[in-house]
């Protein structure tokens, strides 16, 4: 963390510059002060960002899956099948894109995981 390395470990030029403003007295109190209140800052902030991390952990995780999987045509409709998230398939001639994972029996266009993606002609070709 940016401003806990300056606390801890000031470059030259910043403590010249911390130096330059302030007169003795006043920088060795500020930095007892600074170096007293450092841990429970970066305890607080790590607090903070700790749950954040986590879920852009979690969005990178589902993002890679979903850009590994893509789509992928899986046929005609079986009943007996689950389906993935992206899977394609034919059922009477229109072709169905999965939106969700689809559990066994939910036939396309009588659930909502399902949605139209090539309607069937006249002949159902």
């Amino acid at each position: 963390m940016i401003a806990m390395d300056f606390i801890e470990n000031p470059t030259p030029e910043q403590r010249a510059a911390v130096e330059a403003r302030v007169s003795p007295e006043h920088r060795a109190l500020i930095e007892i002060i600074a170096k007293a209140f450092a841990p429970v800052v970066r305890q607080c902030v790590q607090r903070l960002i700790d749950p954040i991390i986590e879920r852009l952990l979690a969005v990178e995780h589902r993002i890679l899956e979903i850009e590994k999987s893509g789509v992928k045509y899986c046929g005609t409709y079986q009943r007996a099948l689950g389906y993935k998230r992206g899977s394609i398939v034919t059922e009477s001639g229109s072709a169905w894109a999965a939106l969700a994972d689809v559990p066994e029996g939910e036939h396309p266009g009588k659930c909502a995981t399902w949605q139209l993606m090539v309607k069937s002609g006249r002949d159902a070709r």
